[in-house]
């Protein structure tokens, strides 16, 4: 008897932990918005290239006539975007980490080629402090 209870035990424990392994590799959304560096608007049509360092895998998504764009489904890992628009310098976001079921959020200003002393820029994501999505503010009014 005592056996059984140990053996359901370890059942119970292999369970817990495959599915807290299974959660670890949950997907995340890469989405943002692309804008003129001058401050004329949205840039759409511009195309996102979510590059994956590890495995070189890539995925694109086209923005829409906001300048906004969204990839659900991203595997945790660490990524590179290159962002590209006729008529505009490239970008690169380099060490762009997707974790597991987290929101990555790109926020990027492109710069028209008459205007840019460059023709590539390559900038580094930097993750923010404070996520505003999930964070709850206000005021206790008694």
């Amino acid at each position: 008897m005592r056996i059984n209870g140990l053996l359901g035990l370890a059942v119970v424990a292999l369970v817990l932990a495959a599915s807290s392994v299974a959660r670890a590799q949950e997907p995340g959304t890469v989405y943002g918005l692309l804008t003129t560096v001058d401050g004329r608007g949205p840039v759409a049509g511009a195309v996102v290239r979510l590059r994956e360092t590890r495995t070189d895998k890539v995925v694109t998504v086209e923005t829409d006539a906001k300048g906004r764009f969204s990839k659900v489904g991203v595997r945790p890992g660490r990524y590179r975007a290159t962002i590209a628009r006729e008529g505009y310098a490239e970008v690169d976001v380099v060490d762009i980490e997707v974790r597991s079921s987290d929101r990555v959020r790109l926020y990027v200003e492109l710069t028209p080629f008459d205007e840019a002393p460059f023709r590539r820029q390559t900038i580094r994501y930097r993750r923010p402090m404070v996520n505003v999505e999930d964070a709850a503010l206000g005021t206790r009014v008694l």
